[in-house]
């Protein structure tokens, strides 16, 4: 039963119950639990302590997400980059066993004719 009512007054709904200030002397309206302004003001602090740990875990849920999306992004261009490096050296064709090579002799005799065409 303790429990029960803990849980009621650490909760919003609790808010909702009918609530009076009795002062010593007065007699209550209905039947029920009487605390004590310390113990009152434990309860208080509980339920705002509950309210921010809830937001705290939403935050942490959130910040969990952002960084599993991350986590994602990075995995997929490591992935991206390792498929491009394969691409680079795996090269199978006339081109790029000897193109290259070709494309050097051929810019170097370029040059060295037109050098001798200035010279002359």
């Amino acid at each position: 039963m303790k429990y029960v009512i803990l849980l009621l007054l650490l909760t919003n709904t609790a808010q909702a119950f009918n609530v009076k200030y009795l002062e010593v002397g007065d007699k209550a309206e209905f039947q029920g639990f009487l605390f004590e302004p310390s113990a009152e003001k434990k309860f208080r602090f509980m339920d705002i302590e509950l309210d921010y740990q809830k937001k705290l875990n939403v935050s942490l849920e959130e910040i969990n997400k952002s960084y599993e999306n991350n986590q994602v992004i990075m995995q997929t261009r490591l992935d991206n980059q390792q498929k491009q490096i394969v691409s680079l050296t795996e090269g199978n064709g006339f081109f790029s066993k000897y193109g290259f090579f070709l494309l050097g002799c051929l810019t170097a005799t370029t040059v060295a004719f037109a050098v001798h065409k200035v010279t002359q």
